[in-house]
């Protein structure tokens, strides 16, 4: 469990060091379709290639379901 300081603590560092997602640097080069991005499935963070996610019948055969469930 943190303290009360600890936790503003983190915070403070978080505010300093952290990048906000809309500071991201915007992708000049194609994608290949091989690149890792993470999800979160089920309250647990799984990897997927970028190709898998856009092909979702491949995406239902890996087990992850269906949209809406």
């Amino acid at each position: 469990m943190f303290t009360l300081e600890q936790i503003e603590e983190i915070h403070r560092k978080l505010q300093l060091f952290g990048v906000k997602d809309k500071d991201l640097p915007i992708l000049t080069e194609q994608l290949n379709g091989n690149e890792i991005i993470t999800v979160v499935k089920d309250g647990r963070n799984i990897q997927l290639l970028i190709s898998q996610l856009l092909d979702f019948d491949s995406f239902q055969k890996l087990g992850y379901g269906s949209v809406g469930q």
